[in-house]
């Protein structure tokens, strides 16, 4: 499954290497370095955060779809929307 880590190369809270140990723990993950920005990057560099999370999302749309898994009747996960008891 893609994944991003998106991290900054100023944060002082979270050491680079943190964010270089979870992406590399990630399969299919990419991690993204955002410039000029300490740990409120959200705050501090909003709109390359928000570019970043723009060409992830358009990356992914891109993809082709992945088949559903081969699971063998009546095994096949449900998935359900709304309250946890399934109503």
């Amino acid at each position: 499954m893609p994944a991003r880590v998106i991290h900054s190369r100023e944060d002082a809270a979270l050491p680079a290497a943190v964010a270089q140990r979870v992406a590399s723990g990630i399969a299919g993950t990419r991690l993204v370095w955002i410039d000029g920005a300490g740990h409120s990057s959200p705050f501090e560099a909003s709109a390359a955060i928000s570019d970043a999370i723009e060409h992830f999302v358009a990356a992914v749309s891109a993809a082709e779809p992945r088949s559903w898994p081969d699971y063998p009747p009546g095994e096949r996960p449900v998935r359900r929307r709304g309250r946890s008891d399934g109503r």
